[in-house]
């Protein structure tokens, strides 16, 4: 049995995917619907070694920072300042906004402090699914019904509804959603009113209005959670489970990244048939093979710090893996508090050295 590689190793691995990434992101190619669907379900991924040799040596940790998105958890005025401070001084490339019923009032304030920091453009990202997922509810806030709900609406009442909604956060600075919920089903134990629907064409139709909209905006929405959660029993937040998604769970993937090459959440659920006990987040032929077959799209994986992922191991571990496994961007939910993303970037600049 050959050795593991080292840290050090994995982390030139991870640069050398990154570079990848970036060589992905340069070129486009169109695929049939249902070509694509087949290529994420079953193919392996192809090794690009010439465009992996893209300047290396130039990689820095302050480039690690920039493919992170962090959890931003709203508090006083105080608390705010102090984390725009710590993570503009990081570079960060986006803060994930945690909290409940944010008022506009309390937005104003994150905008406010994030403006004393124009050197610093992160992404500002929002889970904005509606119902119980939707963070900025408060007062001077529209309140959107459970995604459930909106998809029993007509087309154009949707549409207006989330207009109105993303209006208001495109005024406080919002560039990123994490919406629309695109998997499969309509009772499922875990997700549940997070859900669509068990149509796939009504799902596809609504998601497409949400994207739609979001897009006329100047607001990058992202599908969520590759390959599909339907028919998950497991909460991802408690322990890992593995599912064999259908062709029209990735179908509906593929149908809506033909027309919109926007980025997708890759979901911590294993795929019996590639390897059960790692999740696709973590998994690089289904990663890979997602990107391969839209290389438009930029990869971000979910929270890090649920359990389905990190497991036993260490935050800096999981981090490790999911950048080995092709993810673009990484990202960190509410609670990894500012002290454990320090915690993770300090132990990278260890082994980077």
């Amino acid at each position: 049995m050959l050795p593991k590689p080292s840290p050090v190793w994995r982390v030139r691995i991870f640069i050398l995917l990154l570079a990848v990434a970036a060589g992905l992101l340069a070129y486009t190619t169109q695929f049939r619907r249902g070509e694509a669907v087949d290529v994420a379900l079953q193919a392996q991924p192809q090794q690009q070694p010439s465009r992996a040799e893209i300047a290396t040596k130039e990689f820095s940790l302050a480039q690690v920072a920039q493919h992170m998105y962090v959890s931003f958890v709203m508090g006083d005025q105080d608390e705010i300042a102090a984390q725009v401070e710590q993570f503009a001084a990081w570079n960060i490339g986006g803060i994930v906004v945690f909290g409940s019923n944010i008022s506009a009032e309390q937005a104003q304030v994150l905008t406010s402090e994030l403006a004393k920091h124009p050197a610093w453009q992160p992404e500002i990202l929002v889970d904005h699914e509606g119902g119980l997922v939707q963070r900025f509810s408060g007062t001077g806030f529209t309140r959107l019904p459970a995604w459930q709900v909106l998809c029993t609406l007509s087309a154009t009442e949707r549409r207006e509804l989330l207009s109105t909604s993303l209006q208001e956060l495109q005024a406080i600075g919002v560039t990123m959603v994490l919406a629309p919920v695109v998997d499969l089903g309509s009772d499922n134990p875990v997700l549940e009113t997070r859900l669509c629907s068990d149509d796939p064409a009504l799902v596809v139709a609504a998601a497409s209005d949400y994207i739609d909209v979001a897009l006329s905006l100047g607001i990058t929405p992202v599908l969520k959670h590759y390959p599909g959660l339907g028919s998950t029993s497991i909460d991802s937040h408690e322990g890992l489970e593995a599912i064999d998604p259908s062709e029209q769970e990735v179908g509906i993937f593929s149908q809506l990244l033909e027309q919109y090459p926007i980025p997708v959440m890759v979901g911590h659920v294993a795929i019996n048939s590639k390897d059960p006990s790692t999740p696709c987040s973590l998994s690089k032929p289904c990663v890979m093979a997602l990107k391969e077959a839209f290389p438009n799209t930029m990869v971000i994986s979910d929270a890090l710090e649920m359990r389905a992922a990190k497991q036993d191991d260490s935050l800096t571990v999981t981090t490790m893996r999911a950048i080995e496994a092709g993810n673009d961007y990484l990202l960190y939910g509410n609670p990894v508090t500012v002290e454990e993303l320090a915690a993770v970037l300090e132990e990278l600049t260890t082994l980077l050295q």
